[in-house]
């Protein structure tokens, strides 16, 4: 008895700090509005008003509950972004997440944005800046178009935090979960949090991390509390999310367990590129599976969100890891050069390994004609760029281990042989902007330790990519190497690491 109720004192607690993050960040977002420099013009509603005012959202459906009803779209206006979204802007944010037909395809994102207000609101808001800054046709963005689009995007962030701040406030009275519809409950929030930190990732580079831990916490509590009532985690909370769907068994997941397979997904790559320490790596074995073992249908396949196998990225995790042990260890005073050499050996091998074994299997022909159909036809021209996406990873965390074992040296025989392997990886991506816009993370620890000639082939790369180079992760990564190159003759390898590069632009950045 005493266990259950620290354990629910706990989890309170969790959600209390959630919601206060949410209130800071709707704090920021309304100063950054009020004090913004452009003028405020008249979007596509036809009566003024914001089509999300504070009315609305009080009185807006319980988006929470198991089977509600569609809302009211009014002047079809968010149905014309969510579309937009789905059809244009997604595709190109996560150009290898191309579900299964028999998945259910991208179904989910329309069922789940119709009836999720804050997931609505933060769509139309990435719509916005999106359009404002990726032209739909080769020629500049109006400079009106552009300003009424960022007004519109942060006062639909504002009104999808203030519902976010609704849906979580309700959890809190609620209490811990005990029934499958506080399982569908909770997810939905992490949901809604995932997707504004997506959004946040391209509209705000500064913003990002006061969603990240209260997602990650999120998930924890989700995945505790389905152990504590005997059902097990990741699998398990799959198949309670089966039992709250109105649906059949076809298609092979419910839209509720596509999105949550999503959102969770996407929250590993983020944690793992946050430059820290991961915090979810006690859960890779159980989401992701064993590296070694058979894959598992339920587990989740990073390859197919964002072109890499799981275990280069979790490769990154283990470096990122290993340099945070040393920068606690050089804190301290307790680093021993013998034992960080031995940890990051045997990390060397296990990728060096797995990187034999993926080379062993690049299937070298296409599949023959007779071997038609949709999935492989409509994925076929993305999915030819996931072998190289993988090594691209492996390569980096390969190269990102030698930066944080033996430290910051750009002149270095080795370091300069695995930069001009990854530039010539990029260079096989040139046709592709989109696939090289997933490579923030490589692109930067590449660029940072470029020199002479390299530099000149990795700004042909960037400029490759035209607008989606400003867009996101991508701009802070172009600022962030242009840093480095400035500040080359000034670094102090002893000091200089890969997180400080991150945080060479005042705030930290998150490069996925």
């Amino acid at each position: 008895m005493i266990r259950e109720i620290k354990s629910q004192v706990k989890t309170r607690a969790r959600r209390r700090r959630f919601h206060g993050a949410i209130q800071e960040i709707e704090r920021k977002l309304q100063a950054d509005v009020a004090g913004s420099d452009i003028l405020s013009t008249p979007t596509d509603q036809s009566n003024g008003e914001d089509p999300v005012g504070e009315h609305e959202i009080q009185d807006s459906p319980q988006v929470l509950s198991n089977h509600v009803p569609l809302v009211n779209m009014g002047d079809d206006s968010d149905l014309h972004y969510i579309m937009i979204y789905i059809d244009y802007i997604f595709p190109i944010i996560f150009p290898f997440y191309r579900p299964s037909v028999l998945e259910g395809g991208r179904s989910w994102m329309f069922a789940t944005f119709l009836n999720h207000e804050t997931m609505r609101c933060t769509t139309r808001a990435l719509a916005a800046h999106f359009l404002a800054i990726v032209p739909c046709q080769p020629t500049p963005v109006p400079l009106n178009c552009a300003s009424a689009a960022h007004v519109d995007g942060r006062e639909q962030t504002t009104s999808a935090l203030r519902q976010l701040q609704e849906d979580l406030g309700a959890l809190i009275e609620r209490g811990p979960m005990t029934t499958p519809d506080d399982v569908l409950r909770e997810t939905k929030v992490l949901n809604g949090v995932v997707h504004m930190l997506n959004t946040e990732k391209i509209m705000s580079a500064e913003t990002w991390n006061l969603h990240l831990d209260p997602a990650i916490a999120q998930l924890g509590s989700i995945l505790q509390s389905s152990i504590a009532h005997g059902t097990s985690s990741w699998a398990k909370v799959l198949n309670t999310l089966r039992m709250c769907a109105s649906e059949s068994m076809y298609p092979i997941w419910s839209a509720d367990q596509a999105a949550f397979r999503f959102s969770v997904g996407s929250l590993l790559v983020d944690d793992i590129l946050a430059k820290t320490a991961p915090k979810l790596e006690p859960c890779w074995v159980d989401i992701l599976g064993d590296n070694l073992s058979a894959p598992n249908p339920v587990n989740v396949n990073l390859e197919d969100l964002v072109g890499c196998q799981n275990w280069a990225m979790q490769g990154i995790g283990q470096v990122s890891s290993l340099a945070a042990w040393k920068k606690e260890m050089i804190r301290d005073g307790m680093l021993q050069r013998s034992e960080i050499k031995f940890r990051g050996s045997i990390i060397e091998n296990r990728i060096r390994e797995r990187l034999v074994v993926f080379m062993e299997t690049i299937p070298v022909n296409e599949p023959e004609a007779s071997s038609f159909a949709i999935d492989t036809f409509t994925n076929k021209e993305i999915r030819k760029y996931s072998p190289t996406i993988t090594l691209i990873w492996a390569h980096t965390a390969l190269l990102f281990l030698q930066v944080a074992v033996t430290g910051w040296s750009p002149s270095d025989y080795q370091v300069r042989e695995s930069i001009a392997k990854l530039v010539n990886l990029f260079s096989e991506l040139s046709d592709a902007p989109t696939v090289l816009h997933t490579l923030a993370f490589p692109l930067a620890l590449a660029g940072c330790l470029s020199t002479g000639p390299n530099e000149g082939r990795f700004q042909t790369i960037i400029k490759r990519m035209g607008a989606l180079a400003s867009l996101g992760a991508m701009k802070s990564m172009v600022k962030i190497v242009e840093n480095a190159w400035r500040n080359q003759d000034h670094v102090v390898a002893e000091s200089q690491t890969m997180a400080a590069c991150l945080n060479s632009l005042g705030y930290p950045v998150l490069l996925s």
